[in-house]
């Protein structure tokens, strides 16, 4: 099973996409864009993870964040 208890999935990584974990989660890279944008980020580029939580929300680090 692709589901983990108490894990979230990492979509990208220091500003670059997962192929691989979009693919395995069904997420395209619209969907992934559309994520960023609803959190303030302009660009993939701008983020340090992109998470995909256990109740299939997509959680953003940026950059600048500690």
């Amino acid at each position: 099973s692709s589901l983990v208890k108490g894990r979230s999935a990492l979509l990208a990584e220091d500003g670059a996409a997962i192929p691989e974990a979009l693919k395995r989660h069904g997420i395209g890279e619209g969907d992934l864009r559309m994520a960023l944008r609803a959190q303030g980020f302009d660009d993939l580029t701008q983020t340090r993870a992109v998470r995909l939580e256990r109740n299939g929300d997509i959680s953003v680090v940026g950059k600048d964040s500690a």
